[in-house]
């Protein structure tokens, strides 16, 4: 009976020390792993559009960083997803208060990637009273309109901002908005509130790789 219990109590021993070390191994979120392991590369395929004029952005008033954005249309970006690029685009313009608060962040992000992000501005024509003016509306619509809501005339209307996140020539993701708890775009963001925004643009990135 003894020598059985002393096997019992080795058994025991060992099963307990094998648990241990698969539980540090979990609790370790993989060490170096996980911390050290760099993101795959996206490549900037926008480098070659112009560079967009951001002034009148009052988002970006005091911003002491290189502003990433680039001048589209709607056919070029079409252009760019036939050729199964790899590439974002924001639809905005700058008096929106939504877009004022959204950009920043976009920018922080696009510039951690090292790529340029398409811009069409909803408001580039004077005579453009709605996002549904732009140039090749339909055409946009025809692309993206899986991702347009309906408006109060059962529309696909683009409402903005508006961030495609497209990865060889195929919609990964899209943020429209800049984040679900944002209620007043006019007041003051907490710390909480601007990880999230930054959090939700890196998510696009990330699906991108």
């Amino acid at each position: 009976m003894e020598r059985i219990s002393v096997i019992k109590k080795i058994m025991i021993a060992g099963a307990f020390a094998a648990s241990s070390a698969v539980m540090l191994t979990a609790c370790s979120g993989g060490g170096t792993g996980t911390t050290t392991e760099s993101k795959a590369k996206i490549a900037d395929t926008l480098s070659s559009y112009p560079k967009s004029d951001m002034s009148g952005y009052e988002g970006l008033q005091g911003y002491d960083k290189e502003t990433v954005f680039v001048d589209m249309t709607v056919q070029d970006v079409k252009k760019e997803m036939d050729n199964k690029s790899t590439f974002v685009f924001f639809a905005s313009y700058a008096t929106c208060p939504y877009c004022n608060k959204l950009i920043p962040y976009l920018n922080d992000v696009a510039l951690e990637e090292g790529v340029k992000v398409g811009y069409i501005d909803t408001r580039k024509n004077p005579e453009w009273k709605s996002n549904m003016d732009i140039d090749d509306y339909d055409l946009f619509v025809e692309m993206f309109g899986d991702y347009l809501k309906l408006d109060e005339n059962e529309k696909k209307h683009l409402y903005v901002p508006h961030t495609f996140f497209i990865k060889n020539g195929e919609v990964v993701y899209s943020h429209e908005g800049v984040a679900d708890n944002l209620e007043d775009p006019k007041g003051e963001l907490s710390e909480d509130m601007k990880e999230s925004i930054r959090n939700a643009v890196r998510e696009g990135f990330d699906k991108m790789r």
